[in-house]
């Protein structure tokens, strides 16, 4: 559909992933549990740098309570072991 000369996305999966998105506190990513859940096995496994933190929130609009994963990168302190065994990851 286009709206003023442009396309223009709505309906409910737009709506959950804005409702979703403003769940982000800025330098994490958040995501449902069940997109997690169905990414590639090894997403995480091996990434002591990514902390997960699970969470059920009530998103406007929408009846049920969400289960949510707040994805958040650890920085290391130079010259730590652990910032020694991030070097080269991208």
């Amino acid at each position: 559909m286009t709206a003023n000369g442009q396309l223009d996305y709505f309906g409910r999966t737009v709506n959950l992933a804005a409702r979703v998105a403003d769940q982000s506190h800025g330098g994490d990513v958040v995501v449902l549990r069940g997109v997690l859940d169905q990414a590639d096995g090894p997403l995480l496994r091996g990434r002591g740098d990514i902390a997960p933190e699970s969470s059920t929130a009530t998103l406007r609009g929408l009846a049920a309570g969400q289960r949510l994963v707040r994805l958040t990168v650890t920085t290391a302190e130079p010259g730590t072991a652990a910032a020694r065994a991030n070097r080269g990851r991208t």
